[in-house]
């Protein structure tokens, strides 16, 4: 989790935490991601802070004031490009995305979504092995969510 409050912080004093694909060099390395903006933005106001470095050690050390862990969906058609600018709409001070994911329950058709991981910035969250409890955010979590949407938690599955 340290390395990961390392890499919100260098999004942070606009640094591409993400490394050379093969680590020998010269290859250039891959541009920070719109999906790495959210999940570094922890607070969700919009920006990528040092702030948001400090949550995300707060939560490697589990402190009780730490933000808790959280998925967080994107609509998979979400467009995070600018084709007249050649580069993504969503940076480190401008942390964009359609918050409103529409559920309807019966679920009437079918809507693919991108869960990022509150705080993963650098996309090392795996999910956990059979004899882990795979809801590992809170007891209740999906559960809760289901209720909220007033639909069946049975919906809610983890693909690894």
């Amino acid at each position: 989790m340290n390395a990961i409050a390392l890499a919100a912080l260098k999004i942070a004093v606009g640094r591409n935490p993400n490394a050379d694909p093969d680590g020998a060099g010269p290859l250039s390395a891959p541009a920070v991601s719109p999906y790495q903006f959210i999940a570094a933005d922890v607070n969700l106001d919009g920006k990528v802070t040092s702030a948001d470095a400090l949550a995300i050690l707060k939560m490697a050390v589990k402190r009780a004031d730490a933000p808790a862990r959280e998925w967080l969906f994107v609509n998979e058609n979400q467009d995070f490009w600018n084709e007249a600018t050649n580069s993504f709409t969503t940076t480190k001070s401008s942390v964009v995305w359609d918050k409103a994911v529409q559920v309807s329950s019966p679920l009437t058709t079918q809507q693919n979504v991108v869960a990022v991981l509150k705080g993963d910035v650098n996309g090392s969250w795996a999910p956990p092995s059979a004899a882990q409890d795979l809801d590992i955010t809170a007891p209740t979590y999906f559960t809760d969510l289901a209720t909220k949407l007033g639909t069946s938690a049975n919906q809610w599955a983890v693909i690894g």
